[in-house]
């Protein structure tokens, strides 16, 4: 215990306790305490005290790299404004030599000039006299605090997702694209973050092909889609679509005229997928559509309408997540080796799929031609058809739409009860099968006739037919 007698007398100072209290302007009323939350998976966590009187917007803050609990932050916090308060209070004695028991960090019980109070010496200066610092302290701040200690919140583990990826061999839909490189759309549930792709020649020495970060909306038809027309609204019944993730949305006729709510819909094998917009949409349940309003055939695909797309036949919605693969267009035709899965597994971890796939380039395939029609000329049949282009078909004007290939060659071709009778290329949209010709090739009975545009860089696109039953 420090008292009036054992305090020494400071020629330096009119007294021989000074006590100082710190203005409030210094007194910190508001603190954080950074920490590792030991029960929350090692985040980072934060505790704060407040005083109830504090008015002020200033923040003490620290952070310490320590793994505790909520309820141990909390008490940390709570002491350390308590101490911050308490600190604020301060004194200055001296005591003479003989008292050189008393140590820096010891607590002592100051008793003097009617005062009275615990306080933790900070420093001492041995000039003569023992001139002592000190702080004021409590030993209640230092109480063990009851407080409720909350349930750890543990992220539950989530196993590798399964990721399902399509790969597709589609046509040109802005004219923008890169014509012989695939599209690749992956999604799953949850979604893993990103999927990445793997390429190589052979079932070996793979090389990273792509990230993918966005998953794309796919999906599967629930109810079957028969067969519609093409070039005109398809308004028959709606099919129905079940989706991974995502939704579907009705869309302002302009709108799908101008390219929204395109879907590629396909057997899941990469080169047959037909290209079709609905305008309306209505959901039926969870992740369920029913579309109807339909175009059919699109971008030169309605040589690939199937008498019905069966219920599981898969559907990618085409809303600029399905993307473009760079593939080395020497590479056409040929089988490249795919490995894909979460992209924080490496390339041989079991969450990892495989695939093997050939692209022919759709972006090259020649649009089928248009309005076969035949006319009768002295015995001769002559046909008649109208070319149609891939690329900038759509823009209305005086003329022709522009050729998109080097050449205009179209193949011809003949067939009776199966078999090729004749085959032959020509130059304009037009063919006569001569009398001769007919008799030199023909026998009793009806003759099916099919025209393709051939292009230099994919060979003979789809054909268009028309069945002849009379004949010379």
């Amino acid at each position: 215990m420090i008292t009036d007698a054992t305090l020494a007398l400071d020629p330096e100072r009119d007294t021989p306790v000074t006590l100082t209290r710190a203005p409030e302007a210094e007194i910190t009323g508001r603190v954080q305490f950074g920490f590792i939350d030991a029960e929350a998976d090692y985040e980072s966590g934060v505790s704060e005290a407040i005083q109830p009187d504090e008015r002020a917007h200033g923040v003490a803050r620290s952070e310490v790299p320590m793994a505790l609990t909520r309820a141990e932050g909390a008490r940390t916090v709570a002491r350390w404004l308590q101490e911050a308060r308490l600190a604020s209070d301060s004194a200055q004695f001296a005591l003479p030599p003989s008292q050189n028991a008393v140590k820096v960090g010891d607590v002592v019980d100051l008793c003097a000039r009617g005062h009275k109070g615990l306080y933790r010496i900070d420093r001492l200066e041995e000039a003569g006299l023992r001139i002592a610092e000190a702080s004021r302290v409590d030993p209640e701040v230092y109480l063990p605090q009851e407080l409720y200690e909350e349930g750890a919140v543990l992220t539950p583990f989530v196993g590798p997702t399964p990721v399902e990826m399509l790969f597709m061999d589609l046509p040109l839909l802005t004219g923008d694209e890169t014509p012989y490189a695939p599209y690749i759309a992956a999604s799953a549930r949850p979604w893993p973050g990103s999927v990445a792709l793997y390429s190589a020649p052979t079932d070996s020495n793979y090389v990273l092909q792509d990230i993918v970060r966005s998953p794309a909306v796919i999906g599967q038809l629930a109810t079957p889609l028969r067969r519609g027309p093409t070039g005109v609204w398809d308004r028959q019944a709606g099919v129905t679509v079940k989706l991974v993730r995502g939704a579907l949305s009705s869309a302002q006729v302009d709108a799908v005229f101008s390219g929204a709510n395109t879907l590629a819909i396909g057997d899941g094998f990469a080169n047959l997928w037909e290209i079709v917009q609905f305008a309306q949409a209505a959901p039926t349940g969870d992740r369920t559509f029913e579309i109807s309003q339909l175009l059919r055939g699109q971008a030169g695909t309605s040589a690939i309408i199937q008498d019905a797309w069966p219920a599981g036949s898969f559907v990618v919605v085409m809303d600029g997540s399905p993307t473009q693969i760079a593939v080395p267009s020497a590479s056409r035709g040929l089988a490249r080796h795919y490995r894909y899965g979460p992209a924080k597994h490496p390339v041989g971890a079991p969450s990892y799929k495989y695939a093997v796939h050939a692209f022919e380039g759709a972006g090259y395939r020649p649009y089928p031609v248009v309005h076969l029609t035949r006319r009768v000329e002295t015995g001769a049949h002559r046909f008649d058809w109208i070319r149609a282009t891939r690329i900038d078909g759509d823009m209305w004007g005086p003329g022709d739409v522009p050729l998109g290939e080097v050449s205009e060659t179209y193949l011809v071709t003949v067939l009776q009860s199966g078999i090729v009778r004749r085959q032959v290329t020509v130059a304009s949209p037009q063919w006569t099968y001569a009398v001769a010709d007919q008799q030199a090739d023909l026998a009793i009975g009806p003759y099916q006739i099919t025209v393709s545009q051939v292009s230099d860089r994919y060979g003979a696109g789809a054909n268009r037919s028309l069945t002849v039953q009379d004949h010379v």
